[in-house]
């Protein structure tokens, strides 16, 4: 009897507990084998308010303060969602500086230095921040902590270790592990590299994966190169930048020099200091949104966000922020538009050294003696500009008429000088000898003869008997250094037109591949290789020419006569 009665008791007690298990549909087998992390998922689901922290930014790229609750509007799923309160965000970061130290640094060496110990000193004090290197293996330099003088002092060690390449996506996975160990609440990653040769052994979704359980939101502030390479890893280093960037709430700014990089970190250390905390309600759910949007009420503001991290006693609590279909389409275009700029930069490399072994080849034929040297190799380099379009920095070697060539154009002004002396001591009794021949035609000709004889100009212009300046005879040819100035000018105009012509047949010809819109504008600027001070040229044309010219709406002269060209 007591054994039945204990049973009947069970089966009441088990029938109590898996009332709440129905009537959420689940069965009692269910909970037992469902994930922790599902669990946490529910219950944090079912939390009535969310938390986000969002960078505002005008067209200029600078911080949006003072906004209110009205100027956000919050969309999970494409549902719209209430917000609730907009504050400022308080707390501390806690900030992994990923910093190349690499041989592709080394140009930048002076310029990287400045911008980290600006940032540092506007940054650390209230925040935490470690420093990370990647050359030839990843390295901690400093772990986290706080201190200006210690942090511009780890800064202050770094070196390019000579020949070596980079581990960009091994180190960033170790600091977003780290950050994941330490349970931070407002977790950065922060890359500083260049272009260089990267030797990573971890796959971009390995990479992608661990920055997301870190919670933490990417930045990258590239230094880009000429010869960054086309490689597997390559193009892993640029998923992880671009895609990494986009899905957490960072962004990737691409420099072409270094001066611009303090500038840019500066600016970067104002957004994160008056980012905003938004709070917005959820309604109780099972399944959690694939992914939260933020957009402004001013369409001229930009918006990035980056969940909150609620609590570290809850397992999960970040909110899962993938990106939606169409942003991983336009992730996806991102990426193979940078390889398309990519090839389209050796493509400008190989056509501009081809123009000038050209360019030299037919002067060399024509005059043997003309030797032509080059100074530099070709260089190119290209980005995306958003709302404008693509440009290319294209360094070309510099023309370097050999020294042969040098004393001949000397020796010729050197023998016109000494012919030209002997004549003005003989030439008068010369003409006297002629006028006895009584031949009015010969003495034509001989005069005739005389003018078209190369004679130097003295210094400053030529006078006349009572002082005012004389113009030299009609049909005569002056040779002085100011013509043999304008014979090198010439060779390098004619040089100069070479290589227009050759980046104009890239231009028309190679140009589909990196995607440009009707309302973009492609633009090539070249200038001498290691001459800073020379006159860039540049040549400009929109994507619509482009688009014409393919259609076959505009032929290739056509099209060419709509290239905008200039000097800057």
């Amino acid at each position: 009897m007591r054994t039945l009665v204990s049973n009947v008791l069970t089966l009441l007690a088990l029938n109590v507990l898996a009332l709440p298990l129905l009537a959420a549909n689940m069965t009692a087998a269910e909970v037992l084998t469902r994930p922790t992390s599902t669990v946490a998922e529910s219950f944090q689901a079912s939390a009535s308010d969310q938390r986000i922290y969002v960078s505002v930014l005008d067209k200029q790229d600078n911080p949006v303060v003072g906004l209110a609750a009205d100027a956000f509007i919050v969309r999970e799923d494409g549902i719209r969602r209430e917000v609730l309160s907009v504050t400022k965000a308080g707390g501390s970061f806690q900030i992994a500086l990923v910093v190349d130290n690499s041989e592709a640094v080394r140009p930048y060496l002076r310029d990287l230095r400045a911008g980290l110990e600006s940032f540092v000193k506007m940054m650390a004090g209230p925040h935490e921040m470690a420093l990370f290197t990647i050359g030839d293996r990843p390295t901690i330099v400093t772990d986290y902590r706080n201190s200006p003088e210690e942090l511009q002092a780890a800064v202050k060690r770094i070196f390019p270790r000579p020949m070596s390449g980079g581990h960009l996506l091994d180190t960033i996975l170790n600091a977003s592990r780290g950050l994941t160990r330490r349970n931070t609440t407002r977790p950065i990653i922060l890359v500083v590299t260049a272009e260089g040769v990267d030797y990573s052994s971890r796959s971009y979704q390995a990479v992608l994966k661990s920055v997301d359980e870190s919670g933490a939101s990417l930045h990258a502030v590239v230094l880009t190169s000429s010869g960054a390479g086309l490689g597997t890893n390559a193009r892993y280093r640029d998923m992880v930048l671009d895609r990494g960037t986009e899905r957490t709430g960072g962004k990737r700014h691409d420099l072409l020099r270094g001066q611009r990089l303090q500038e840019t970190l500066e600016e970067l250390a104002h957004e994160l200091l008056n980012q905003y905390l938004v709070v917005y309600a959820r309604p109780d759910m099972l399944i959690p949104p694939d992914r939260v949007e933020i957009e402004m009420s001013d369409p001229s503001w930009a918006a990035r966000g980056n969940p909150a991290v609620l609590s570290s006693s809850v397992i999960g609590d970040r909110p899962t922020m993938e990106a939606s279909p169409n942003e991983k389409v336009a992730s996806s275009d991102a990426i193979e538009s940078r390889y398309q700029l990519r090839i389209m930069e050796r493509v400008f490399e190989q056509a501009v050294t081809h123009g000038a072994e050209q360019f030299a080849s037919r002067i060399e034929t024509s005059d043997p003696s003309s030797r032509i040297n080059f100074a530099g190799i070709a260089r190119a380099r290209g980005f995306k500009l958003d709302g404008y379009g693509v440009f290319f920095d294209v360094q070309v070697p510099i023309l370097r008429p050999s020294v042969n060539w040098v004393f001949r154009q000397l020796n010729q002004l050197d023998f016109s000088a000494r012919i030209a002396a002997d004549l003005d001591e003989v030439l008068p009794v010369f003409r006297e000898k002629m006028r006895t021949f009584d031949d009015e035609q010969l003495m034509e000709n001989f005069e005739r003869a005389l003018l078209a004889f190369p004679r130097p100009l003295p210094p400053g212009p030529p006078m006349g008997p009572e002082g005012p300046p004389m113009e030299p005879p009609p049909g005569a040819q002056l040779v002085g250094r100011e013509a043999l100035v304008a014979s090198e000018e010439d060779l390098q105009a004619e040089y100069a037109a070479q290589i227009a012509a050759e980046v104009t047949a890239v231009i028309l010809d190679h140009s589909e591949a990196i995607l440009l819109g009707a309302d973009d504008w492609l633009v090539v600027a070249t200038v001498a290789s290691f001459s800073p001070n020379d006159t860039k040229t540049m040549l400009k044309i929109r994507g619509s020419d482009l688009i014409a010219l393919r259609a076959r709406e505009l032929s290739r002269e056509d099209t060419i006569k709509r290239i905008e060209t200039g000097e800057f």
